[in-house]
C-alpha cells in the first residue's frame, strides 16, 4: 500500500429476517437465527482486528435491516440455481443502498480535506475482481 493508503473493512450483514421463502432451501427459524448470530459474532470479530490493525471499520449490517433476503426489498441475493456463488451475496441494491454509503462515510471521517472521493461497490458476480473496489482520488 502507499503513503496516504486508506483501508476500510466492512462485515457481512444478517441474512435473514425470520423467513425462508426459497424453494432451494428449508432453514428452520433456529437456524436461520443462529446463522444471523454468527454474522454478528463475525461483524463483532472483524472489528477487533480491523481496529487492532489500525484499518477503519464501517459497520454496514445496520444499512441492511429490513432488507434481508425474503424481504419485501431484498439486498441479499437468496438461494441460486445457476450462478451458486452468488447465492447469499450483496444484489446491486446492496452494494448501492447499503455497503456505498457505509464505506464512504468511514471514508469520508478519515480523508485528507479537499480530497475527491470516489467510491465503487459491486460487480457482476461474487468472484468479479471489481467487486467491492473503492478508488480515492485526492
Amino acid at each position: 500500500m502507499g503513503a496516504g493508503t486508506k483501508v476500510v473493512v466492512t462485515a457481512y450483514p444478517r441474512l435473514f429476517n425470520g423467513r425462508d421463502c426459497s424453494l432451494l432451501t428449508s432453514f428452520t427459524a433456529d437456524e436461520m437465527t443462529r446463522l444471523n448470530l454468527g454474522a454478528d459474532h463475525l461483524a463483532a470479530t472483524i472489528k477487533v482486528a480491523a481496529t487492532a490493525a489500525g484499518f477503519a471499520y464501517a459497520d454496514v449490517p445496520p444499512a441492511f435491516l429490513g432488507h434481508a433476503v425474503c424481504d419485501g426489498s431484498p439486498w441479499i441475493r437468496n438461494a441460486q440455481l445457476s450462478n451458486s456463488f452468488e447465492s447469499f451475496h450483496a444484489n446491486a441494491s446492496g452494494y448501492l443502498y447499503g455497503y456505498r454509503p457505509v464505506v464512504a462515510g468511514a471514508l469520508n471521517a478519515t480523508a485528507t480535506p479537499g480530497a475527491t472521493m470516489t467510491v465503487t461497490t459491486g460487480g457482476k458476480t461474487s468472484s468479479d475482481t471489481n467487486r467491492g473496489t473503492v478508488k480515492v482520488r485526492g
